[in-house]
């Protein structure tokens, strides 16, 4: 699939402003794994990493496999299409998903981001937080994952 995948992602990405809020997402990793052990995986490129769950679903009659990603950390020199082809690589899934919020820097690397349609939506919002700043949250963050 790295004709779809690599249609799907930019082919650079750059890092996270300074001044974006950033999720410590090697600490989120180390509780989902604590909550839910082995379901939770992750894997690591040159600094950057991905971690989630694989979901076996059926379309059609036919399944396959997602990774449902839970969080990225991409280092300053990541390459995101590098560490999904590890990620495939190592895992065989058929697709990714990624959920993110509207504002997460990360979705710059995407070349089309879309409002899912059916999922419940949580709300963060700090009164003192500039209106229009980044915000990289992921899906990973919420306590249903």
């Amino acid at each position: 699939m790295p004709f779809s995948r690599n249609s799907n992602l930019q082919k650079t990405c750059a890092p996270a402003p300074a001044d974006a809020l950033l999720i410590n997402e090697e600490q989120l990793f180390v509780h989902k794994k604590q909550q839910k052990g082995e379901t939770i995986l992750r894997i690591d490129n040159k600094g950057s990493f991905i971690w989630g769950k694989i979901e076996k679903r059926k379309k059609f009659g036919i399944g396959y496999s997602v990774f449902i990603v839970g969080g990225i950390h991409l280092a300053p020199q990541g390459d995101l299409r590098e560490l999904f082809d590890a990620l495939f690589k190592k895992y065989g899934t058929s697709f990714a998903e990624i959920i993110s919020c509207k504002l997460n820097t990360l979705n710059d690397c995407l070349k089309k981001w879309n409002k899912a349609p059916s999922l419940n939506g949580f709300i963060y919002y700090n009164l003192n937080m500039p209106e229009n700043i980044k915000l990289n949250l992921m899906f990973g963050s919420i306590d249903v994952f």
